[in-house]
C-alpha cells in the first residue's frame, strides 16, 4: 500500500486544518507516501496564499518547500508525463473535475501495482478517484 496525498492532504503538514493531524502521523509514519508532480507548485502556491491571507509565517514559507526538496525527501513524486496528461484529460471530462484534480487522479492511477489509497479532502476528486476503484483516506470526510 502506497498513500497518494493530493494538495488538500499536503497543506495539512503546515495548517492546522480539519484532518491535520492524521496527516502528520501518515507522514512521520512508516506507510510509503506518494504525491504528483504538480504537488510542490500547488503546495508552495496554497502556502504561499496562506502567507497573503495572514494564516502562515511567511518565514516558514521556507526555500525546501518551494523548490520541492521538503516533498522529495519522504514522497515518491510521480512525473507529470504525457500518459499522465492524456489520462486527466479523459478524466477530466469523464468526471467533470478541475485540471489539477484530473491530474491527482490520473497521477494515483499511475500507482495502481503499489495498492494507492488516495489521502484528499477534495470532494471532486475524492468522487472521481472512487470511481476509478481507488480506495479513499480518510473513508469519509465531515461537510
Amino acid at each position: 500500500m502506497i498513500a497518494y496525498l493530493d494538495t488538500s492532504a499536503l497543506v495539512k503538514l503546515f495548517l492546522d486544518e480539519d484532518g491535520y493531524e492524521v496527516v502528520r502521523e501518515l507522514w512521520i509514519g512508516d506507510t510509503p507516501v506518494s504525491t504528483g508532480g504538480i504537488g510542490q507548485t500547488e503546495l508552495a502556491c496554497a502556502l504561499a496564499a496562506a502567507v497573503r491571507d495572514r494564516r502562515f509565517a511567511p518565514e516558514r514559507l521556507t526555500e525546501d518547500v518551494v523548490d520541492g526538496t521538503f516533498l522529495r525527501t519522504r514522497a515518491e513524486i510521480v512525473t507529470t508525463d504525457a500518459e499522465v496528461l492524456a489520462s486527466a484529460s479523459r478524466l477530466g471530462v469523464a468526471h467533470s473535475l478541475r485540471a489539477l484534480d484530473a491530474i491527482h487522479v490520473a497521477s494515483a492511477l499511475v500507482l495502481r501495482d503499489a495498492d494507492p489509497v488516495v489521502v484528499s479532502w477534495d470532494d471532486d476528486q475524492r468522487n472521481a478517484a472512487r470511481a476509478e476503484g481507488l480506495p479513499l483516506f480518510p473513508p469519509t470526510i465531515r461537510a
